[in-house]
């Protein structure tokens, strides 16, 4: 639910995207790559980039601003998991965020050309004019993870982000996106969840060309959890075929990803996967 008062004021209302990034508030219609980069975005509520809250968004500076500042139910101890029982019986765990305190998340956004005044933003436009921005944002609640030592503790993650649509004429575009995040440290049980226990740190990179209806397209992950607790590495290539921009489309991506994984004992787990997504979508 949206109310308008103005284009420097929209309050929504509901289930919602958390606006960390420009990439966590595209919507799945408008996507550029074939789906979200979801290994390198890490939420410790378990709802897929979603939340329930209110959010204040709009457009100030003659649309030289953007911004979006939210408060979310975010983590409640009524959804943490009671542990099974167990011999000999040991203590339940703190109960995380006890007083109910809510998540707050929110970003600016700096538009050097163009601007992007809808709820959903898109990671490809067919712009006509040029659309060039970078972003700051935060996610933090008290008490809603488990730090190393066992006890709940602030959960907090920090992205700073570029989004550039460049278009040369109606048929020939660039587009590029970059995206880096930092976690704090923290585990949460909530069923869903990927916060970091360890925390760490993860970024994307991804460009394409537009000629026409034909766009080559290559993207990077990376992560890397600290104390070397997880690191990802997947590099992507493809190709967009944009039959009918976002209404109808085909995508067709190749990748590798190799994950490392270590235990507090030392001991390392690799997996090497080769990837590939033929995907059609028909929207209407």
């Amino acid at each position: 639910m949206t109310y308008q008062f103005a284009p420097e004021l929209k309050i929504d209302a509901g289930m919602m995207l958390v606006p960390l990034s420009h990439h966590t508030i595209e919507g799945a219609v408008g996507l550029d790559a074939v789906d979200y980069h979801a290994d390198m975005i890490r939420f410790p509520a378990g709802k897929i980039f979603r939340d329930v809250g209110v959010q204040l968004r709009g457009l100030l500076v003659d649309g030289a601003i953007h911004y979006r500042l939210g408060v979310f139910e975010g983590v409640r101890n009524t959804a943490v998991p009671v542990p099974a029982p167990v011999m000999p019986p040991v203590p339940p765990p703190p109960a995380l965020n006890p007083g109910g305190v809510p998540r707050f998340a929110g970003q600016l956004r700096f538009n050097l050309m163009g601007s992007e005044p809808d709820f959903f933003l898109k990671g490809l436009y067919f712009a006509a004019k040029p659309i060039i921005s970078i972003g700051v944002g935060a996610d933090l609640q008290p008490k809603a993870v488990y730090k190393l030592d066992g006890q709940p503790g602030m959960y907090i993650a920090e992205s700073g982000d570029l989004f550039a649509e460049y278009p040369f004429s109606a048929t020939d575009e660039i587009v590029v996106k970059a995206n880096i995040f930092h976690y704090g440290e923290g585990r949460s049980p909530i069923p869903g969840s990927t916060a970091l226990a360890a925390g760490g740190t993860s970024l994307y990179v991804e460009a394409g060309y537009r000629h026409d209806w034909i766009e080559p397209l290559a993207f990077v992950e990376y992560l890397k959890g600290n104390d070397s607790s997880v690191t990802i590495f997947a590099p992507h290539a493809g190709a967009n075929f944009w039959i009918n921009k976002h209404t109808f489309n085909v995508k067709l991506d190749v990748g590798y990803r190799k994950t490392d994984t270590t235990t507090a004992a030392g001991a390392t787990t690799t997996f090497k996967d080769l990837l590939g997504t033929l995907q059609t979508q028909l929207f209407f």
